[in-house]
């Protein structure tokens, strides 16, 4: 509520002293770019470093039946990675709606530069019914990186 009372009192100034305000107007938008800019060059270098990390996954026969699923990570990345989240993903074959899903996964693993690392995973999952899934083609998506 206070939020409200603040524009409107903001209102008030900016008819009661135009030119004043026009001034702190154009200096909180400047403020608002250097934010906005900051926000979006984060972002890029993230995703430059999530392209150069290398994930994928394949329904295995080594991990034990509650965790199937051998999920990979190397970091090509000129940098340490301290948590990536991915997806898991089984896609019949010759389909390309994904039967088996499992979103906002995520390994703490730290990576350092060049480093491989392995992990099976359980496909607890929104599946669209009962599905075989050693029968499935499996893709594990990259969404996010954190990195030192």
């Amino acid at each position: 509520m206070t939020w409200v009372v603040g524009i409107g009192f903001g209102l008030v100034l900016l008819f009661a002293f135009p030119r004043h305000m026009l001034g702190l107007i154009g200096l909180i938008a400047i403020g608002a770019a250097i934010v906005a800019g900051y926000y979006w060059s984060q972002q890029r270098d993230q995703q430059r470093i999530l392209s150069d990390v290398g994930i994928s996954a394949e329904h295995s026969t080594r991990c034990p039946p509650a965790t199937p699923m051998l999920v990979t990570f190397q970091n090509g990345s000129k940098t340490v990675i301290t948590k990536i989240w991915f997806a898991l993903e089984g896609y019949r074959s010759g389909h390309s709606d994904a039967v088996v899903r499992n979103s906002y996964l995520y390994s703490d693993k730290i990576l350092a530069v060049g480093e491989t690392y392995a992990a099976c995973w359980a496909t607890e999952s929104y599946s669209t019914g009962s599905t075989d899934y050693a029968s499935l083609s499996w893709k594990a998506i990259g969404t996010n990186t954190q990195s030192r």
